[in-house]
């Protein structure tokens, strides 16, 4: 039959016999379930638990902390390691503004507007990175777009630009002037001395006076030394960023959210404050190098007059300040400067020359 006894049926007792029930036995009398297994127990007064799995199996035995933990004391450690890295941050600003203070107190000023600056990168890696970012940005234009240095419009910019150079102090530097062929009425200065133009502000300067209106903003931004602050800016930015990683993960901010507050906090106030100053500077430098600043601000009311659709005022989301706002701040700037400083002791010889059209 298949059933297996034990050889010592004296000594066998009777648990050592099979049991199995006839089939109309187990009708009256049919098996009880077996009972349900625990996942996990935790009685009091024990110091461990027993993991079993769905077979019956024992897994393994760990405390009751590490496999149950309580919600409530994990918030209450959560708190309390946000409250300790904000104190810590909150004295390293202390300590930070502390010597930053100290630091501006000895700072040396900054020519013609006197604004002290706070430490900035060294000049060397300044001008490597600014070289990098030239090149990026020439690359993206053809050959074909360049005007070449023998034409009357790249050599009436190179004048003009290279008598407000001498003005700032600047001639140590390697300046290149590069004129572009585009529409865009821009301009744009590097802190290794690049500075590109767009033939599109080429009728929008009319003269060597709206010319010197540009170049000598220019100029001005590597003579406050613009670019330093911003690359010294971003690795501030970065670090307090990665202060502001565990914060912003234990209270589940979002990154654009805290990126558009320091876009406008920040960085957007920086920048208006920065070109405000560089057209400061950049008017000191036109009059010390003999051009005449009272004209100045005609250069932006044609700016305007060239915008397609009027002047777009939106300030707040703008890095540079409205035209109408720019062109009334530079009339008042240029007749500070009439009253107060002497002019020099013989204007640009072409100050009054108009600007060669691009395709003379």
């Amino acid at each position: 039959c298949g059933m297996v006894f034990p050889r010592n049926l004296a000594a066998a007792s009777l648990a050592d016999f099979p049991m199995r029930r006839a089939p109309w036995d187990r009708a009256v009398h049919p098996p009880s379930p077996p009972a349900p297994l625990p996942l996990h127990s935790s009685p009091s007064g024990t110091s461990s638990s027993r993991r079993v799995s769905a077979l019956g199996i024992r897994a393994a035995t760990w405390p009751d902390s590490e496999l149950s933990p309580d919600v409530d004391q994990s918030r209450a450690r959560m708190r309390t390691e946000i409250r300790k890295f904000l104190r810590n941050l909150l004295a390293a600003l202390v300590v930070g503004s502390a010597v930053y203070y100290a630091y501006m107190q000895i700072a040396d000023p900054i020519p013609f507007s006197g604004r002290r600056r706070g430490p900035l990168i060294p000049l060397f890696i300044e001008k490597y990175y600014a070289g990098l970012s030239c090149q990026m940005m020439l690359s993206e234009y053809a050959a074909d777009q360049f005007v070449p240095h023998d034409h009357e419009a790249y050599q009436h910019i190179k004048e003009v630009g290279t008598a407000l150079v001498e003005a700032a102090g600047l001639g140590d530097l390697e300046w290149k002037f590069v004129l572009v062929h585009s529409d865009v009425p821009n301009a744009m200065v590097f802190p290794n001395g690049t500075c590109v133009v767009f033939t599109g502000l080429v009728p929008i300067m009319k003269d060597a006076n709206g010319a010197a209106t540009v170049l000598g903003h220019e100029v001005a931004h590597v003579l406050a030394r613009h670019g330093g602050e911003d690359m010294t800016r971003l690795s501030v930015l970065g670090g307090l960023y990665l202060l502001m990683q565990p914060l912003l993960y234990a209270t589940g901010a979002q990154e654009l959210i805290l990126e558009l507050l320091l876009q406008l906090i920040w960085k957007l106030p920086h920048s208006r404050s920065v070109e405000h100053e560089a057209d400061l500077i950049g008017l000191h430098i036109m009059h010390r190098a003999g051009f005449d600043v009272s004209t100045a601000h005609h250069i932006w009311e044609r700016m305007l007059e060239a915008a397609p659709e009027g002047e777009l005022d939106l300030t707040i989301f703008s890095t540079h300040p409205p035209t109408t706002e720019r062109s009334e701040r530079i009339q008042e700037i240029a007749k500070e400067i009439l009253k107060t400083v002497p002019g020099p002791e013989k204007p640009f010889a072409l100050s009054d020359r108009e600007c060669p059209p691009e395709n003379a």
